[in-house]
């Protein structure tokens, strides 16, 4: 068995080429994405979004009432369907607040700064204070 007593004394051999930095030595051990935005693209293949359900006649008659009963001295909770801008679908939304601008005619309202067009409302519940 060797001990290594022959070369355990021995300089380091000088290299012919000039040292790196450690801050550029750092940066080669850096992770590579070799395919930029695969990951972005398999988490947004993931990411979940809800159909917009359709109202019965009866909840849509029930909606079309609150509607008519909406004015801005009342605190409402809304359920509203806001769609995705990348993917078909999108989201179910709580909003709580009081009434600030409502257009019957061309079918919107406004609370807290959300435009909300009466298509998208779900259900429409009064709040006491």
């Amino acid at each position: 068995m060797n001990d290594y007593s022959d070369i355990i004394n021995i300089k380091r051999p000088i290299s012919k080429h000039p040292k790196m930095p450690i801050e550029k030595r750092a940066s080669i051990f850096n992770p590579f994405a070799a395919l930029t935005g695969y990951e972005d693209a398999i988490n947004e293949a993931g990411r979940i979004v809800e159909k917009k359900l359709d109202l019965t006649e009866d909840m849509s008659n029930d909606l079309s009432n609150k509607i008519k009963q909406l004015d801005k001295s009342k605190l409402v909770g809304i359920i509203y369907f806001e769609k995705d801008k990348l993917k078909d679908g999108g989201k179910y939304l709580y909003l709580k607040g009081y009434v600030s601008k409502l257009n019957i005619g061309e079918k919107y309202l406004i609370i807290d700064n959300t435009l909300l067009e009466f298509d998208n409302i779900y259900q429409i519940t009064f709040i006491n204070d």
